[in-house]
């Protein structure tokens, strides 16, 4: 893959979860969501959601070191375990060369960034580009959030084409179940949510 020099240009504030490129802030994917309401969990308790919040970023870390080669299993806490065997699982079974891992990418056009997961070559030889995720049920966000990234991706690569996208549901008995996102129109309903956000920020609307 060559990089076609926007992902250079990039700037992601991890401690804020903002993006910069070239100095002009961007919206990221999943802040477009909350923005819109498609994603929503302030009807959640907080000692529902913030339990299960700090589970999703300690499975997505995991996920990330492993996929770096970077995880030393003795350090990973007991009640983890199911989950890394999971992934491991995951990638054993699908993963034939990881392409990028958390490697923040930007629509320069359409002016929005993200960081994907994974994006990797399956055991066809076909690229994918794939989330993890903790929920029991799926939502119907998760394929907008992949064709956003998809496209992001390849706007900002030259020579790669991505074939599949999907989200991964780890689960705490080792266990994962991949969901295909296959859904033509989930970047048309994307970038209708980009706009709608877009909308709300410039005028200041936040309900």
């Amino acid at each position: 893959m060559k990089s076609k020099g926007i992902v250079e240009a990039i700037e992601f504030r991890e401690s804020t979860h903002r993006y910069f490129f070239k100095d002009m802030e961007m919206i990221g994917v999943t802040n477009v969501f909350k923005k819109t309401g498609i994603v929503d969990f302030s009807k959640v308790p907080t000692e529902v959601i913030e339990p299960a919040l700090v589970i999703g970023d300690d499975v997505h870390l995991l996920g990330k070191l492993y996929g770096e080669g970077t995880l030393d299993d003795t350090t990973v806490d007991l009640c983890y375990a199911g989950y890394l065997d999971a992934i491991k699982k995951f990638y054993a079974k699908n993963v034939k060369e990881v392409l990028m891992i958390e490697q923040p990418v930007c629509d320069p056009y359409n002016l929005y960034c993200g960081t994907p997961d994974i994006v990797y070559r399956n055991m066809d030889g076909d690229i994918c580009v794939d989330d993890w995720k903790t929920p029991e049920k799926p939502h119907p966000a998760w394929g907008l959030q992949t064709a956003a990234y998809k496209n992001a991706i390849q706007k900002c690569f030259d020579g790669i084409v991505i074939k599949h996208r999907g989200g991964v549901l780890l689960k705490s008995d080792g266990t994962y179940d991949r969901k295909p996102h296959k859904k033509a129109t989930d970047l048309d309903y994307f970038f209708a949510a980009l706009k709608v956000a877009r909308f709300k920020i410039e005028h200041k609307i936040n309900t």
